[in-house]
């Protein structure tokens, strides 16, 4: 099955309320991000489909798809659906009470899901939410509304941010503290904006060094600026812009500025050793 095959079949799937195919199309790292205040791994995610499918019975994705690549899928819905079952989003571990079935039928706003696949199977989804979709959408359209979530101090995000490059970091941590009009000004060229030049610039060192790790080593904050120096290394056993896996192994250092409004960051200055890199790498003599 191709990979917008694998995709479309995780939807059917749910439009015909058959967790067990569903299990069957996602990896075990599986992750979620942006319909749910928070990412929801594999488990999770089962429970976030019932929950909805419960609740409206008829739901339907309506897809199209706008754009392939070989392990990456983007797909377009428009989801029509009616209030038949309580919303229990108490289930997701929400403070919310179960909203009995209203009888009422919506159209949700076109969203964007953009699907990873790998070895055959989702492991990665991610929706592009507007506030008026996702959880906290619909529940306002039922009329119920979420306390607002305080936000996280500006040292814990510089702390995450520096994780984000670690291999056994989750990439839904890209939807929990970057800003959806992120931009950075030393990112790799060619990145889309956002969230997902995010995820593309992590995903890549990850896959050129698959024991990638990454660590603060001082962390300064200064009214809307965390500045952190950090250290960080891995093996070369993937291609790493054009150069070829050597199995040797990197280390580096380097100074991150962030710009944090909101608990999020808007903005990013980075400086490594880029250069000490490419001669561990043996790019460079």
């Amino acid at each position: 099955m191709g990979a917008i095959e694998t995709a479309k079949a995780v939807l059917a799937a749910w439009e015909v309320h058959d967790r067990q195919r569903t299990e069957t199309l996602l990896s075990d790292d599986f992750v979620l991000t942006g319909p749910a205040p928070v990412p929801l791994d594999r488990q999770a995610y089962l429970t976030f489909q019932q929950v909805h499918t419960d609740a409206f019975a008829d739901w339907q994705f309506n897809p199209h798809v706008l754009e392939q690549a070989a392990d990456r899928v983007q797909l377009g819905v428009q989801i029509t659906a009616t209030h038949t079952g309580a919303y229990d989003v108490s289930r997701l571990g929400l403070p919310i009470p179960a909203v009995a079935a209203t009888g009422k039928r919506r159209q949700w706003p076109q969203e964007t899901l953009t699907f990873i696949i790998r070895d055959g199977k989702v492991a990665a989804l991610h929706v592009d939410t507007n506030q008026d979709g996702g959880v906290v959408g619909t529940l306002a359209w039922l009329g119920i509304q979420l306390p607002a979530p305080s936000a996280p101090a500006p040292q814990e995000i510089g702390a995450r941010w520096a994780e984000l490059w670690n291999a056994n970091t989750s990439l839904a941590v890209v939807d929990e503290i970057v800003a959806p009009d992120f931009i950075s000004h030393s990112a790799p060229p060619g990145l889309p904006p956002g969230r997902e030049g995010v995820r593309i610039w992590a995903s890549t060192f990850r896959s050129a060094f698959p024991d990638i790790w990454s660590k603060v080593e001082d962390l300064i904050v200064q009214d809307d600026r965390v500045v952190e120096r950090f250290s960080g290394g891995g093996t070369h056993q993937g291609e790493f812009f054009g150069i070829a896996p050597t199995g040797m192994t990197m280390q580096t250092t380097g100074i991150n500025i962030l710009r944090i409004v909101d608990g999020k960051v808007v903005e990013h200055w980075g400086n490594s050793d880029d250069l000490g890199v490419m001669y561990q790498l043996g790019a460079i003599r």
